[in-house]
């Protein structure tokens, strides 16, 4: 009889170990840059602004500078460096601030003697940051009498002109070869005497 051929017995098993698929546990999480937080955000103009048009001395907007100080944390030199724009964005009210040409200036862009440079209207948005009894008070005042100098006293003898009323102030005359509305001729002889050549000119016309 024919003898079959050897068989190989084996209890061996191969075996595959499975790799588990990685878990959201095993990624790295990143976060995404935020904003600023507001809550610590560097403080500008908290009162609100009254002119977001102004321009400070960088020339940007004050209504931008607020922006850019929203970007900064509160307290940080560098928040504290927009902070100085808000004397001119929010100046702080004062209790009893300095007076300076208080009934107008006729020409706001001139610049009166030892001002440095300083134009009267420039004088006067200084003055209203200042206290009244302050020492920058009185000397922000002094150039009052170039800026805004006081009415010439009124001639004992004034000219008169239409005591009665005037029908139509808009009416115009030539006089001394200009244009002037008979309202513009009874304040002009308001200041001169009534026996002067221009008083006796407009009482002509």
């Amino acid at each position: 009889a024919a003898t079959p051929p050897p068989t190989i017995a084996t209890n061996q098993t191969s075996t595959v170990a499975a790799t588990a698929p990685p878990t959201a546990a095993d990624v790295p999480v990143t976060s995404s840059p935020t904003t600023q937080s507001v809550s610590n955000a560097c403080v500008f103009c908290e009162g609100g602004i009254p002119d977001l048009m102004l321009t400070v001395s960088t020339g940007q907007t004050c209504g931008a500078v607020k922006e850019i100080s929203a970007d900064h944390i509160n307290g940080s030199a560098i928040c504290n460096i927009i902070q100085i724009e808000e004397t001119v964005c929010c100046p702080k009210l004062i209790a009893n601030p300095c007076t300076f040409c208080e009934d107008g200036i006729p020409d706001e862009d001139s610049m009166p003697e030892n001002a440095a440079g300083a134009t009267c209207g420039e004088i006067k948005a200084l003055a209203i940051k200042e206290s009244a009894d302050s020492l920058i008070c009185s000397i922000l005042q002094q150039p009052e009498s170039s800026c805004c100098p006081p009415p010439p006293l009124p001639p004992d003898n004034p000219c008169l002109f239409c005591e009665g009323g005037i029908p139509d102030p808009g009416f115009s005359f030539v006089v001394d070869g200009t244009e002037k509305t008979c309202a513009e001729l009874k304040s002009l002889v308001g200041n001169e005497g009534k026996e002067t050549d221009l008083c006796a000119t407009i009482q002509n016309v």
